[in-house]
């Protein structure tokens, strides 16, 4: 079994200080489409046994809710399964595949259309699953937790990163005061790390005109990138809460495919950088400090110290590997970026780390926090504690009796046929688990 989480690819900036993307303002581009395509394509090449041919039962597909997780998404699946759509029967009769619309075919499409194909180039279509962004806490990380806003303001505005702003970051940022732009704090830095990262990607000028090679450039970025793991990673807003959900998500879906209650063997999980960044904290990958000591050794032309220490940029992705015919004989190995990494408390990737001591290792690194440990800490209310399902293919059909008696005849004779089980958690809105729980 194989579980693929992964960062949208290269998008336009969430703050465009350069005033230069208008609609495309943190919108998904051809680059991030391109990413995203060859990471499906290298996924392809390293698990041809899996991916071969789409089987809807076995692959689960789920998506945030915005534009540049669906479509970085679907960038990657086509890079796996393009070439790979259905044919039509070689006895299928024309007029079964035209739609009840006038001049449908005014442009003469169905004169380069054969049967071999559905749909042009064998173009595989995927049904990918999304909630809402306020009720998904399975993707967003911090997102799903309301109190997160507040404790990143509070670790942004502290003695560490006054000491940082004051310091390591005054070259860039008197640099950027001098090209006329507002910085007044280790904030305003974070947004214009953010317009630069993404406009070089772009080929677009950066805020100030600072050099995409340049020393400037490696100081905003690291600016950036280091806020994001300090503000969510640190007091309050703890890598152990943001990771909860997830973690304990990707158990599941192990699990359900042991105990045989889902047939599922791979997941692609799209989401974004604040996704993947609890996990590699709390798997001590990838924390605020080796990245300033990276940082501090690229500044000072030495050696870096933790070569493994990085961000998840755009198209980042980590994986799941689990081997095993059943769940006590299972083990895992994990990847950040195709490069493997040690877990478990392991020291070194030659460690096995077998299911159980996974299991075991999740519940230290998220400190034996329960559903409703996570909703307090977070500060959500009783009545919005949402639900989700992990896997999507099942049928349960119940046979109620008169509704005066629902729940005594219910209980005697409610009749449960499972096509596919369902796997049930406390964590999507009840509009998705009415969408998926009919979906075969």
């Amino acid at each position: 079994m194989v579980l693929n989480v992964f960062r949208h690819g290269a998008r336009g900036p969430v703050y465009d200080i350069t005033n230069a993307w208008g609609r495309e303002v943190g919108q998904l581009t051809g680059v991030g489409m391109r990413m995203h395509y060859l990471l499906g394509a290298a996924l392809k090449d390293r698990y041809p046994s899996l991916l071969s041919t789409y089987d809807p039962a076995r692959i689960i597909l789920r998506s945030t809710d915005l534009n540049r997780t669906i479509m970085s998404a679907y960038s990657q699946l086509f890079g796996v399964y393009g070439g790979t759509g259905p044919a039509l029967s070689g006895e299928h009769a024309d007029i079964l595949s035209i739609p009840p619309y006038a001049d449908y075919d005014s442009n003469n499409t169905m004169r380069n259309l054969t049967k071999d194909a559905a749909l042009p180039n064998k173009f595989q279509v995927l049904p990918f699953h999304v909630d809402s962004t306020k009720s998904d806490k399975l993707l967003t990380g911090m997102g799903g937790c309301p109190n997160s806003g507040a404790w990143s303001a509070e670790n942004n505005a502290d003695e560490e990163s006054t000491n940082l702003f004051n310091t390591e970051l005054a070259d860039v940022t008197k640099a950027l005061r001098d090209a006329g732009l507002k910085v007044d704090n280790i904030v305003d830095l974070f947004k214009l790390g953010d317009t630069a990262i993404a406009n070089k990607f772009q080929n677009i000028a950066l805020p100030g005109n600072i050099s995409p090679n340049s020393q400037h450039y490696l100081d905003l970025k690291f600016s950036t990138e280091w806020q994001f793991f300090k503000a969510y990673g640190t007091g309050k807003n703890e890598a152990a809460l943001h990771s909860f959900y997830l973690l304990h998500g990707i158990q599941d879906y192990i699990n359900a495919y042991f105990n045989k209650t889902s047939p599922a063997n791979f997941a692609f999980l799209s989401g974004h950088d604040s996704t993947l960044m609890p996990v590699l904290i709390a798997f001590n990958i990838t924390t605020k400090d080796c990245l300033l000591a990276n940082y501090k050794s690229q500044k000072a032309g030495e050696p870096i110290p933790y070569p493994n220490c990085v961000h998840p940029g755009f198209a980042s992705n980590i994986v799941f590997e689990v081997y095993g015919e059943t769940a006590e004989e299972a083990t895992v190995k994990f990847y950040y970026n195709n490069i493997q990494q040690p877990i478990c408390g392991k020291t070194t990737v030659d460690e096995t780390c077998s299911l159980k001591e996974l299991s075991s290792y999740i519940s230290q690194v998220t400190k034996n926090y329960s559903f409703e440990d996570y909703d307090t800490k977070c500060g959500i209310k009783a009545e919005e504690k949402p639900i989700i399902i992990v896997s999507t293919y099942a049928t349960v059909n119940f046979m109620l009796g008169m509704a005066c008696i629902l729940l005594l005849i219910g209980l005697l004779f409610a009749c449960t046929t499972m096509k596919k089980q369902d796997v049930l958690l406390k964590r999507d809105s009840e509009q998705t688990r009415t969408l998926l729980s009919t979906q075969l």
